[in-house]
Parts: C-alpha cells; structure tokens; sequence
C-alpha cells in the first residue's frame, strides 16, 4: 500500500513523528536505531565480539586473522552505523571439503540457536541470533584464508562516517 507524501506528513503533524517510526524501514530500509534503544560504539563493538567469540567456540574455529570496523548501514555514510566482523580460518582442502564444513557449521550453529533469517539476503549461508547476522562465506581459490561475517545491529547512532575508525585486529580467544 502507498500512502502519498502529503498524508504522511498530515499525519506526522498531527500524532507525532512517534506514530511513523516503523516507517524508517520502509523508507530507508534500516530498522528505527531508537528502538529499542540506541548503541555507543563501544557496544555496538561488544555486540560483535561476543558473537564472534561464541561462534569461534561453537564451531572450534582455528582463528587465523579477525578484524572489526564500524559499518554505516546505508550507502551514503551516514548514521546509524553497525559493528562488523570477519574472522579469517584455514581454507578446506577442496571445494567440496569447503561445502560440506560449511554444512556441518550450519547443523552446530542452529543446534546452539541460530536460525535462518529470511530478512537478510545474501549469496552465502546466513544465520541470526539475538539480532547478530552470521555469514559463512564460501571458499575463495584465490584468498588464503576462508571467512565469518559478523553482523551488528543498526542502532549505532553516535559514529559518523569521520570518526569511525580504522579496521582494527583483535583477538578472539
């Protein structure tokens, strides 16, 4: 259903901008940062670590590198911002091998209580849990080493684009 531009704003001005909150969705494809409450980046970088760590745990990952950096969540730049994480491991021995680890991955993270998310769209296997977005990036013949996406929530309402940061290594055990 399309509502016309001047029944929103009407509609704005009388009840508040509160009564269309749930518009940021669809007019920018973000969820509302302010629900249910917005992030520091401190821990919007949190949110992202304790994920990364429990899937390191989960699948016994042998952590060969893992970076974390600010991600604003729109293509302009601007707030909110996410933290993001990806953690690097050896790469399997062939593509098949890689396919089926990446299987069984997916049985142990949804034994632990990740599920599919059918909001997310990617071209790798992508599972959530407590509103953290993993990734299971299929094996790259050129890269040396395989990767996890971590993906935080949109609610990161205090970083901008100038003082984001730099990627940042960190260490998972």
């Amino acid at each position: 259903m399309r509502i016309p531009t001047s029944t929103a704003i009407v509609a704005a001005v009388l009840s508040g901008c509160a009564a269309l909150s749930g518009w940021s969705v669809i007019m920018t494809g973000v969820p509302n940062p302010m629900r249910p409450a917005p992030m520091t980046p401190e821990e919007s970088k949190s949110q992202v670590l304790k994920a990364a760590r429990e899937v390191v745990a989960i699948l016994g990952l042998d952590v060969v590198e893992a970076s974390f950096w600010h991600s604003a969540c729109n293509s302009r730049g601007d707030p909110p911002f996410r933290g993001r994480m990806r953690i690097g491991y050896p790469p399997a021995q062939s593509p098949r091998a890689a396919d089926d680890q990446i299987a069984a991955m997916l049985d142990l993270l949804r034994a632990a209580g990740f599920s599919a998310d059918s909001a997310f769209l990617s071209h790798a296997p992508a599972l959530r849990k407590n509103d953290v977005i993993i990734v299971l990036r299929p094996q790259d013949p050129n890269a040396t080493t395989r990767g996890v996406d971590v993906i935080g929530e949109c609610r990161d309402v205090t970083t901008t684009i100038e003082d984001r940061g730099p990627v940042q290594s960190v260490v998972l055990d």
